[in-house]
């Protein structure tokens, strides 16, 4: 027995011991000096009390070594995570259920129409030798970290060693960066779906709408474990329109949240070049950045910028019908290593629209046309050329290097300019009838060309000092296709915007994260006005009063937030009773069902209001409505609190921490949560489901005041390390859920004063 009393605790705190031991051995070393031999590598980083490393060099390429060894030391894993999503190769560390997942991959295409390219002397993606340059000094610092530290835990539970990286993973994930961008991929096209199984007179409504707002039902399908941009916000003001009578630049672009986050920040100097940058971790070059020159932010364009034709083979399966004619296709095979089985060869046809997706869709002989294979797709020359901009013209110029992913940038200079300007390929559809269908691929019929650069839609100093992004169809020709957002966050941060004349920092950052959509003010009063005739129990009765003292505002106490969310997600589920719940999961994840939704709140008379459920009457508007708010009632009387934080949460998701008992380790929260679909703040969970679990929202925010720029703030959600030892694991939360910033530094005394920890690279 006493033996048996000395061997279970000792069962227990070995495996403990083990435990942190994998973790806190991986943590970046205090060392300050590391030595690289054979090599003249000279660099210096100084990392400030929130992990962001201040990196200065007299090289620039030793800079680039100095960022590569850093981020790899914070986010290994992610990386090696986000460069096999891109390569098609998670089946070689997770096993054949990842195998469809690899299929699909392969079948996009990212890394082998890159290595084509590359391998291919004479295209324009090999010119830039200088990117070139600061690409393989990069990884060099990413493969020497490699070699010489051990490996991040989630290595050892896999049982696998990352193998070296190279410049071409840079370049295949930003295909996958603009796949997740492309609302067009699906698994299924819905509005196919909804033509053979609609009324007609219900889908020529629907189809009316399409056209009116640029309906596309081609369906996102998440395919991978990644973040998604989902959309975001960006504006900018003259200083006419500031205190300081500099501009303003605001910018939060929402993405999926994950663990680690999106962003990795780093600040770079060297006497040629300057820059404070959120990084996407496979790519050096800044996707968000500023200096004391310029600064600018992302959101989507949400142009179209793919297509699907039904194609037409020849019985032996070697031409395709292309403008009426036989075209060989061209095919290779691709062999998919996998975890403990046999590799699996599989054969990838490339049409002259582009790749067959049988591998994608669920519909056969379907081919993708799509920007990013055009032949001057230069994504990385042009972050690489944006952050080295001093003016407007220089960063106008960067972005015509590319042609996916679609976005709209906003930008503003030290010199009281501000602009936009949309970035990416816009094909040329207008002779088309229908983009947003499966296109006939064999008559010719359906071709088209794509605009010039110069066509692009671009805006500079205009009158009203202020210019506003949110995703919405916002200084962007009716010609141009798309999947805009509901207008509700353009119209409320623009009409904000209006009611006052100067603004301030401290007023921006208080804009930035009202968790507030005025459009509340209109659809809340056409539901009270709907049910007051109805007899409505006690509860029900409080349930009113809440409401009509609701302020608007989703905040985290607030109950008359909970009931009115609920409702509209009510409405909608009885609203759209045409549509399985498949369908309308799919749906609803399209901004454009909230258009349609607040659209037909006008229109009682609409044949959608009937009920297909009810055989004996009709139902109308006010019916409708009244069912929801009983079906509201009921789901609200099941929880244990009304409270808008208690249902509406957030966790940040460790790709290891999505099965039990892993989360318990990986995983970060949930967390109470501000803010709702379409809001300011617009922490978002799937907008037709009772149950609020947070997907996508604010990825960072920024705001950089011109008259210092040196100075800004801005916040990540969790922290800047992926470690979950690290002290910037998981410090900036407190201050991110209560709408807090930090400092964002370039200026050297003021960095030196919040220094934590600093290392020397020398020969």
């Amino acid at each position: 027995m006493k033996k048996l009393l000395l061997i279970i605790p000792v069962l227990i705190i070995v495996p403990i011991i083990i435990y942190y031991h994998l973790i806190y051995r991986v943590i970046p070393s205090n060392s300050p000096i590391i030595k690289i031999k054979n090599s003249k590598i000279n660099a210096n980083i100084k990392q400030d009390n929130w992990g962001i490393p201040h990196i200065y060099s007299q090289e620039e390429n030793h800079a680039y070594f100095a960022l590569g060894y850093k981020i790899a030391s914070e986010r290994l894993f992610q990386m090696d995570i986000q460069r096999r999503v891109a390569n098609g190769e998670l089946s070689e560390i997770l096993g054949s259920k990842m195998l469809p997942t690899d299929k699909k991959l392969r079948s996009l295409r990212f890394k082998k129409s890159i290595t084509e390219k590359v391998n291919n002397k004479d295209h324009p993606i090999n010119k830039n030798k200088k990117m070139w340059s600061a690409l393989k000094s990069y990884f060099d610092g990413v493969n020497f970290f490699i070699k010489n530290n051990p490996l991040p835990i989630e290595f050892i539970l896999l049982r696998y060693s990352p193998k070296p990286f190279s410049p071409i993973d840079s370049f295949a994930f930003s295909g996958y960066m603009g796949y997740s961008f492309a609302t067009s991929v699906t698994k299924d096209i819905l509005f196919s779906t909804l033509l053979e199984k609609l009324p007609a007179t219900l889908f020529h409504d629907l189809e009316k709408r399409a056209k009116q707002n640029t309906i596309n039902f081609k369906v996102l399908s998440t395919i991978a474990p990644l973040t998604d941009f989902d959309g975001s916000n960006a504006w900018v003001l003259s200083g006419k329109r500031t205190k300081s009578r500099k501009p303003i630049l605001a910018s939060d672009p929402h993405i999926s949240f994950s663990l680690p986050g999106a962003w990795y920040e780093a600040h770079i100097k060297t006497p040629t070049h300057e820059i404070y940058g959120h990084y996407l971790p496979l790519i050096p070059f800044p996707a968000l950045g500023h200096n004391k020159y310029i600064g600018w932010g992302l959101t989507m364009s949400k142009v179209d910028d793919m297509d699907f034709y039904a194609e037409t083979f020849s019985k032996d399966k070697k031409k395709v019908m292309y403008k009426n004619s036989w075209v060989k296709i061209k095919s290779y095979k691709e062999i998919i290593n996998i975890k403990g089985q046999k590799p699996v060869e599989i054969e990838i046809k490339l049409t002259p629209h582009g790749p067959i997706m049988d591998y994608v869709l669920d519909k056969k002989n379907i081919s993708m046309k799509w920007s990013y294979y055009e032949p001057d797709n230069l994504a990385l020359d042009t972050l690489y050329l944006a952050e080295r901009a001093k003016n407007w013209g220089e960063f106008k110029n960067a972005f015509s290097f590319g042609a996916a992913p679609g976005l709209h940038i906003a930008y503003a200079d030290s010199s009281g300019n501000i602009g936009s300007l949309v970035y990416g390929k816009i094909p040329n559809r207008e002779h088309l009838l229908f983009s947003n269908r499966i296109l006939n691929g064999a008559n010719g019929e359906n071709e088209y060309s794509y605009y010039k650069y110069s066509q692009n839609p671009k805006l500079f100093n205009p009158k009203s000092g202020q210019i506003v992004l949110a995703n919405a169809r916002q200084n962007i020709p009716e010609k141009i296709a798309g999947f805009w957002s509901p207008t509700d966050r353009f119209d409320t941060i623009a009409n904000l915007l209006n009611k006052q004349d100067k603004w301030s920092i401290e007023d921006t950052k208080k804009l930035q994260t009202k968790s507030f959509a005025q459009s509340s003010k209109v659809i809340l009063p056409i539901l009270l006005n709907s049910i007051k005739s109805y007899s409505l129990s006690t509860t029900e009765k409080s349930a009113i009063k809440y409401l009509n003292k609701w302020n608007h505002l989703s905040e985290i106490s607030s109950v008359g937030a909970s009931i009115y969310h609920y409702w509209n997600i009510s409405v909608k589920k009885l609203l759209f009773d045409e549509l399985t719940d498949t369908e309308l999961n799919n749906f609803c994840k399209l901004g454009e069902h909230w258009t349609l939704y607040k659209k037909l709140l006008s229109e009682p008379q609409s044949r959608w209001w009937d009920s297909i459920s009810s055989k004996q009457k009709i139902e109308d508007k006010n019916e409708i409505v009244y069912q929801a708010f009983k079906l509201t009632m009921s789901k609200l009387n099941n929880l244990n609190n009304w409270e808008w934080g208690d249902i509406h949460q957030l966790e940040f998701q460790h790709p290891l921490g999505k099965k039990r008992p892993l989360n318990l380790i990986f995983n970060l929260g949930p967390y109470k949560s501000p803010g709702g679909y379409e809001q300011i703040n617009n922490l978002k969970a799937a907008s037709c489901s009772f149950q609020q679990k947070i997907k996508a929202g604010p990825s960072t925010r920024r705001i950089i005041d011109f008259n210092s720029p040196e100075l800004s703030f801005g916040i990540l959600p969790i922290g800047n390390s992926g470690h979950l030892a690290s002290e910037h694991y998981n410090d900036q939360s407190t201050l991110y859920f209560n709408n807090k910033y930090r400092n964002q530094l370039m200026n050297k005394e003021s960095i030196e004063k919040v220094k934590r920890k600093e290392l020397i690279f020398s020969p």
